[in-house]
């Protein structure tokens, strides 16, 4: 016969260490892609963090877009994981944040996606059929963002290192891919600019006061 004390006491133990495993969740997120290391939990912090990031690279756009962008930038760091001035470093380097730029090799917006590329994203799953029959707006910075978000987060995917990951995003993996079955030594120029402009960002936010510590606090 079980003894009715010992079996108060287990269920105690495990309510005690559901408990225990809850907090930890909350007090250890999982990390972002191209995070500095300090997580920032909150989504409205998020929205706050690129709003004022975006206005100090004064953009040239109307508050309404502004307000879409934000969201948009916010919305898909979070939906992949990535540090949204991750994202907003490489809109600064490809397209220095012109929704109308367009690259000799025929990218587009602000981070120069190429139109092949929404084709590969619905060939993994990573974008619906029917976005690619809507014929997307590459040069609508809000369908930018999302392609060019899920594109840079599949590259992650695939490659595993961030900076080989930013070099296939703006090389393409066929050729990053090569090289590393050649064991030839990859050209990082493109994957330092970006994370030391993701860096410049950063210290840029921090200097108007706003860091993730008011976060928590």
């Amino acid at each position: 016969m079980t003894n009715p004390n010992l079996g108060w006491l287990l269920r105690s133990l495990s309510k005690r260490l559901l408990i225990s495993i809850f907090i930890l969740a909350l007090l250890n997120p999982t990390p972002l892609i191209g995070d500095s290391g300090q997580t920032q939990p909150l989504k409205g912090y998020h929205l706050s963090k690129v709003r004022s990031a975006l206005d100090l690279q004064e953009a040239r756009m109307s508050d309404e877009a502004l307000a879409r962008l934000t969201r948009s930038i916010a919305d898909e760091s979070e939906k992949h994981s990535l540090d949204p001035l991750l994202v907003m470093a490489i809109i600064e380097v490809e397209s220095r944040f012109d929704q109308k730029a367009v690259s000799p090799q025929g990218a587009l917006g602000l981070m120069q996606v190429q139109p092949i590329v929404v084709e590969a994203l619905v060939e993994e799953g990573k974008i619906s059929p029917a976005d690619k029959n809507r014929k997307l707006n590459l040069k609508d910075p809000v369908v930018n963002v999302k392609v060019g978000a899920s594109y840079l987060a599949h590259m992650k995917d695939l490659f595993g290192d961030l900076k080989i990951a930013l070099t296939a995003y703006n090389a393409g993996p066929t050729w990053v891919s090569k090289m590393i079955a050649a064991k030839q030594t990859l050209p990082l120029q493109y994957a330092t600019k970006v994370l030391s402009t993701q860096r410049s960002l950063e210290n840029r936010f921090a200097r108007q006061g706003i860091s993730s510590m008011e976060a928590s606090g």
